[in-house]
């Protein structure tokens, strides 16, 4: 009941800026609070493989964050629950911004930020997490992980290029890196989790 508690005050401070919206602009609520393709009368295919992408960013970041907090409780897997913590916090870092189109939109309207220091914040974030990590990384099957790093970077060339006529593969790219991604992150949660059953039993 305590949690369910908790739920429901976390959900009023998220709807909590419905508030400013509602007395500072003049934006509707229902264009908050409804689906963008129904507030747009858009077909519903529009962005189909994005909104797909964006449940395996979900998805990847969910089981991170769960397997982290599960193995943090056993001193032998402190170093792998700290791995797994900080690439959940990475992997909510580019849902947000894919979700909400930070560095394409949101960041440079609002704040001048351009695309390049977002990439290069993103680059530092990966590289201390590699350097932090390399044992455990070096211990897993990590061909998908750095399979994962290539097909990101071949999207950013296409995006930053700015080869219009390769602008489909742009996004192709994108959905093989996070589909690498999260296969990674699977194969280690799942052998980790099997562990400690057996470890329990």
């Amino acid at each position: 009941m305590v949690l369910l508690l908790w739920a429901y005050l976390a959900t009023l401070l998220a709807l909590s800026p419905l508030l400013f919206f509602k007395w500072a602009t003049s934006v509707p609520l229902k264009h908050l609070l409804q689906d963008p393709l129904h507030v747009l009368q858009a077909p519903s295919y529009i962005g189909l493989y994005s909104n797909l992408g964006i449940l395996v960013w979900t998805a990847t970041a969910t089981l991170c964050f769960f397997c982290s907090a599960l193995l943090k409780t056993r001193k032998d897997e402190r170093g792998t629950s700290s791995f797994l913590f900080y690439s959940g916090l990475l992997t909510l870092l580019l849902l947000g911004d894919d979700f909400f189109l930070l560095h394409e939109k949101v960041l440079p309207r609002l704040l001048k930020i351009g695309e390049g220091p977002t990439f290069i914040f993103y680059f530092v974030f990966t590289l201390f997490i590699v350097i932090r990590s390399r044992k455990i990384i070096l211990q897993t099957n990590f061909l998908p992980f750095f399979f994962a790093f290539g097909f990101f970077a071949i999207s950013i060339f296409l995006d930053e290029g700015h080869f219009n006529h390769l602008v489909v593969w742009e996004d192709i790219m994108k959905i093989f890196g996070m589909v690498s991604w999260f296969v990674y992150f699977l194969e280690i949660c799942l052998k980790k989790l099997r562990k400690a059953v057996n470890f329990a039993v």
